[in-house]
Protein backbone atom coordinates (compact mmCIF):
# COMPACT_ATOMS: atom_id res chain seq x y z
CA UNK A 1 0.00 0.00 0.00
CA UNK A 2 1.21 3.71 -1.08
CA UNK A 3 1.95 5.68 2.04
CA UNK A 4 -0.72 8.21 3.15
CA UNK A 5 -0.08 11.83 2.15
CA UNK A 6 1.39 14.50 4.71
CA UNK A 7 -0.64 17.63 4.39
CA UNK A 8 0.92 20.76 5.60
CA UNK A 9 -0.42 23.48 7.45
CA UNK A 10 -1.74 26.02 5.25
CA UNK A 11 0.80 28.85 4.58
CA UNK A 12 0.10 32.44 5.65
CA UNK A 13 1.34 33.97 2.02
CA UNK A 14 -0.20 31.73 -0.53
CA UNK A 15 2.61 31.52 -4.12
CA UNK A 16 1.40 29.52 -6.92
CA UNK A 17 4.47 28.66 -9.36
CA UNK A 18 3.55 28.10 -13.08
CA UNK A 19 4.78 25.02 -12.46
CA UNK A 20 3.08 23.97 -9.36
CA UNK A 21 -0.37 22.50 -8.48
CA UNK A 22 -2.02 23.54 -4.70
CA UNK A 23 -4.23 20.00 -3.27
CA UNK A 24 -6.14 21.05 -0.37
CA UNK A 25 -7.97 19.02 2.46
CA UNK A 26 -10.74 19.42 4.12
CA UNK A 27 -13.22 18.10 6.13
CA UNK A 28 -17.46 18.50 5.68
CA UNK A 29 -18.66 17.41 8.72
CA UNK A 30 -18.16 20.55 10.64
CA UNK A 31 -20.01 21.11 14.36
CA UNK A 32 -23.33 23.49 13.29
CA UNK A 33 -21.83 25.87 15.28
CA UNK A 34 -19.39 26.83 12.44
CA UNK A 35 -22.25 26.81 9.70
CA UNK A 36 -23.57 29.89 9.84
CA UNK A 37 -20.76 32.56 8.74
CA UNK A 38 -20.41 29.16 5.78
CA UNK A 39 -24.15 29.79 4.38
CA UNK A 40 -23.20 33.61 4.18
CA UNK A 41 -20.48 32.82 1.22
CA UNK A 42 -22.74 31.16 -0.77
CA UNK A 43 -24.63 32.45 -3.86
CA UNK A 44 -28.25 31.92 -4.42
CA UNK A 45 -27.82 29.03 -6.81
CA UNK A 46 -25.81 27.63 -4.46
CA UNK A 47 -28.08 27.98 -1.69
CA UNK A 48 -31.02 26.98 -3.94
CA UNK A 49 -28.88 23.54 -4.43
CA UNK A 50 -28.04 22.73 -0.54
CA UNK A 51 -31.78 22.92 -0.01
CA UNK A 52 -32.60 20.17 -2.86
CA UNK A 53 -30.76 17.97 -0.55
CA UNK A 54 -33.47 15.56 1.50
CA UNK A 55 -30.89 14.73 4.07
CA UNK A 56 -29.91 17.82 6.29
CA UNK A 57 -25.93 15.97 6.77
CA UNK A 58 -25.75 16.67 2.63
CA UNK A 59 -26.83 20.31 3.05
CA UNK A 60 -24.21 20.55 5.21
CA UNK A 61 -21.73 19.33 3.64
CA UNK A 62 -22.25 20.98 0.04
CA UNK A 63 -22.38 23.96 2.09
CA UNK A 64 -19.00 23.23 3.28
CA UNK A 65 -17.66 22.26 0.37
CA UNK A 66 -18.55 25.65 -1.62
CA UNK A 67 -17.69 27.60 1.26
CA UNK A 68 -14.30 26.22 1.44
CA UNK A 69 -14.24 26.24 -2.54
CA UNK A 70 -14.82 30.25 -2.08
CA UNK A 71 -12.29 30.88 0.38
CA UNK A 72 -9.79 29.11 -1.46
CA UNK A 73 -10.34 30.81 -4.54
CA UNK A 74 -10.73 34.29 -2.73
CA UNK A 75 -7.19 33.98 -1.23
CA UNK A 76 -5.38 33.32 -4.88
CA UNK A 77 -7.79 36.11 -6.34
CA UNK A 78 -7.22 38.63 -3.43
CA UNK A 79 -10.60 39.26 -3.21
CA UNK A 80 -13.75 38.79 -0.95
CA UNK A 81 -15.12 34.93 -1.14
CA UNK A 82 -18.13 36.84 -2.26
CA UNK A 83 -16.77 38.31 -5.47
CA UNK A 84 -15.78 34.50 -6.63
CA UNK A 85 -17.75 33.99 -9.89
CA UNK A 86 -18.02 30.74 -10.85
CA UNK A 87 -19.50 29.36 -14.05
CA UNK A 88 -20.23 26.46 -15.18
CA UNK A 89 -18.95 24.85 -18.70
CA UNK A 90 -20.75 23.28 -21.25
CA UNK A 91 -20.50 19.88 -20.07
CA UNK A 92 -20.59 20.90 -15.95
CA UNK A 93 -17.37 21.76 -15.22
CA UNK A 94 -16.62 24.56 -13.10
CA UNK A 95 -14.52 27.34 -14.43
CA UNK A 96 -13.83 31.01 -12.56
CA UNK A 97 -14.92 33.86 -14.73
CA UNK A 98 -15.21 37.94 -14.94
CA UNK A 99 -16.62 39.72 -17.45
CA UNK A 100 -17.20 36.86 -19.68
CA UNK A 101 -13.77 36.19 -19.21
CA UNK A 102 -12.46 33.05 -18.13
CA UNK A 103 -9.41 33.43 -15.71
CA UNK A 104 -6.06 31.66 -15.97
CA UNK A 105 -6.46 30.17 -12.35
CA UNK A 106 -7.95 26.52 -12.86
CA UNK A 107 -9.24 24.54 -10.28
CA UNK A 108 -10.77 21.33 -9.73
CA UNK A 109 -13.01 19.69 -6.54
CA UNK A 110 -14.33 16.40 -5.51
CA UNK A 111 -15.43 15.06 -2.15
CA UNK A 112 -16.28 11.48 -0.73
CA UNK A 113 -18.24 10.44 2.72
CA UNK A 114 -17.33 13.99 4.52
CA UNK A 115 -13.91 15.01 2.82
CA UNK A 116 -12.94 17.14 -0.06
CA UNK A 117 -10.25 18.02 -2.30
CA UNK A 118 -9.91 20.91 -4.15
CA UNK A 119 -6.66 21.14 -6.83
CA UNK A 120 -5.41 24.83 -8.07
CA UNK A 121 -3.01 25.75 -10.34
CA UNK A 122 -2.30 28.63 -13.31
CA UNK A 123 -2.74 27.96 -16.72
CA UNK A 124 -3.22 24.06 -16.69
CA UNK A 125 -6.47 22.20 -16.94
CA UNK A 126 -6.54 19.44 -14.16
CA UNK A 127 -9.61 17.05 -12.68
CA UNK A 128 -9.22 15.70 -9.36
CA UNK A 129 -10.94 12.54 -8.16
CA UNK A 130 -12.34 11.15 -4.28
CA UNK A 131 -13.24 8.04 -3.31
CA UNK A 132 -14.02 6.15 -0.37
CA UNK A 133 -12.73 2.77 -0.68
CA UNK A 134 -14.86 0.30 -0.40
CA UNK A 135 -13.76 -3.12 -1.53
CA UNK A 136 -17.30 -4.65 -1.39
CA UNK A 137 -17.84 -2.32 -3.94
CA UNK A 138 -14.55 -3.88 -6.05
CA UNK A 139 -16.83 -6.53 -7.87
CA UNK A 140 -15.48 -8.02 -11.29
CA UNK A 141 -19.30 -6.61 -12.58
CA UNK A 142 -18.45 -3.57 -12.29
CA UNK A 143 -14.88 -3.90 -13.84
CA UNK A 144 -16.35 -5.35 -16.60
CA UNK A 145 -18.60 -2.20 -17.13
CA UNK A 146 -16.28 0.41 -16.92
CA UNK A 147 -13.12 -0.95 -17.29
CA UNK A 148 -11.01 -1.50 -20.32
CA UNK A 149 -9.67 -5.07 -21.59
CA UNK A 150 -5.86 -4.27 -20.05
CA UNK A 151 -7.68 -2.62 -16.79
CA UNK A 152 -9.86 -5.95 -15.96
CA UNK A 153 -6.75 -8.13 -16.47
CA UNK A 154 -4.26 -6.29 -14.72
CA UNK A 155 -7.04 -6.21 -11.69
CA UNK A 156 -7.57 -9.80 -11.97
CA UNK A 157 -3.58 -10.32 -11.83
CA UNK A 158 -3.19 -8.55 -8.66
CA UNK A 159 -3.67 -10.95 -5.39
CA UNK A 160 -7.57 -10.78 -3.79
CA UNK A 161 -6.12 -9.01 -0.87
CA UNK A 162 -5.01 -5.88 -3.60
CA UNK A 163 -7.37 -5.99 -5.71
CA UNK A 164 -9.73 -3.34 -3.53
CA UNK A 165 -6.66 -0.91 -3.97
CA UNK A 166 -6.63 -1.77 -6.97
CA UNK A 167 -10.02 -1.18 -8.49
CA UNK A 168 -9.74 2.44 -7.09
CA UNK A 169 -6.36 3.29 -8.35
CA UNK A 170 -7.97 2.99 -11.67
CA UNK A 171 -11.08 4.09 -10.89
CA UNK A 172 -9.80 7.74 -9.49
CA UNK A 173 -7.24 8.05 -12.33
CA UNK A 174 -9.96 7.79 -14.99
CA UNK A 175 -12.67 9.69 -13.12
CA UNK A 176 -9.76 12.33 -12.62
CA UNK A 177 -8.90 12.06 -16.44
CA UNK A 178 -12.26 12.69 -17.57
CA UNK A 179 -12.78 15.59 -15.43
CA UNK A 180 -9.63 17.44 -16.17
CA UNK A 181 -11.01 17.29 -19.98
CA UNK A 182 -14.01 18.56 -18.89
CA UNK A 183 -16.23 16.96 -21.26
CA UNK A 184 -18.06 14.70 -18.97
CA UNK A 185 -18.93 11.13 -20.10
CA UNK A 186 -18.61 12.18 -23.73
CA UNK A 187 -15.25 10.36 -23.23
CA UNK A 188 -16.22 6.71 -22.91
CA UNK A 189 -14.61 4.80 -20.02
CA UNK A 190 -13.00 2.53 -21.83
CA UNK A 191 -11.52 4.33 -24.36
CA UNK A 192 -8.17 4.53 -22.57
CA UNK A 193 -5.89 2.39 -20.24
CA UNK A 194 -4.62 3.11 -16.61
CA UNK A 195 -2.55 1.16 -14.69
CA UNK A 196 -3.99 0.34 -11.23
CA UNK A 197 -1.11 -2.13 -9.58
CA UNK A 198 -0.59 -0.70 -5.84
CA UNK A 199 3.06 0.83 -5.28
CA UNK A 200 3.61 1.28 -8.69
CA UNK A 201 4.39 4.54 -11.37
CA UNK A 202 0.93 5.43 -13.03
CA UNK A 203 1.11 5.20 -16.77
CA UNK A 204 -1.88 6.57 -19.25
CA UNK A 205 -2.06 4.84 -22.26
CA UNK A 206 -5.11 6.87 -24.49
CA UNK A 207 -4.84 9.24 -27.73
CA UNK A 208 -3.86 12.17 -26.37
CA UNK A 209 -1.32 10.54 -23.20
CA UNK A 210 1.61 13.13 -23.95
CA UNK A 211 -0.63 15.90 -22.50
CA UNK A 212 -1.10 14.45 -19.22
CA UNK A 213 0.75 13.12 -16.19
CA UNK A 214 -1.37 11.73 -13.65
CA UNK A 215 -0.81 11.88 -9.77
CA UNK A 216 -2.13 8.99 -7.82
CA UNK A 217 -2.03 9.29 -3.53
CA UNK A 218 -3.72 7.70 -0.12
CA UNK A 219 -5.02 11.50 1.43
CA UNK A 220 -6.44 9.94 4.35
CA UNK A 221 -6.95 6.28 5.75
CA UNK A 222 -9.49 4.37 3.77
CA UNK A 223 -9.51 6.68 0.56
CA UNK A 224 -8.02 7.17 -2.67
CA UNK A 225 -7.52 10.13 -4.92
CA UNK A 226 -6.00 11.03 -8.37
CA UNK A 227 -4.49 14.08 -10.16
CA UNK A 228 -4.63 14.64 -13.81
CA UNK A 229 -2.43 17.82 -15.05
CA UNK A 230 -2.20 19.27 -17.90
CA UNK A 231 1.76 19.75 -19.66
CA UNK A 232 3.52 17.19 -18.01
CA UNK A 233 4.78 16.96 -14.56
CA UNK A 234 4.05 19.43 -12.02
CA UNK A 235 5.22 20.05 -8.31
CA UNK A 236 2.40 19.25 -6.47
CA UNK A 237 2.08 20.97 -2.82
CA UNK A 238 -0.24 19.12 0.01
CA UNK A 239 -2.28 21.83 2.75
CA UNK A 240 -4.78 21.33 5.02
CA UNK A 241 -7.64 23.69 4.33
CA UNK A 242 -9.86 23.07 7.69
CA UNK A 243 -7.71 25.89 9.20
CA UNK A 244 -9.91 28.60 6.71
CA UNK A 245 -13.12 27.60 8.10
CA UNK A 246 -11.91 28.03 12.11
Amino acid sequence: MDPLTKWMPAPEFLKLAPDSVHLWLASLDLPASSLPPLVGLLNSEESSRAAGFVQLRDQHRFTVARAVLRLLLARYLSCSPSAVLLQTGEFGKPVLAVEGRELPLQFNLSHSHGLAIYAIAFNHELGVDLEWVRPEIASEEIATRYFSIRERQELLSLPPELRGEGFFNAWTRKESYIKAHGKGLQIPLKSFDVTLAPGQPVVLRSSDADRWRIYSFIPAENFAAALTVEAGGAILNFYEADSLVK
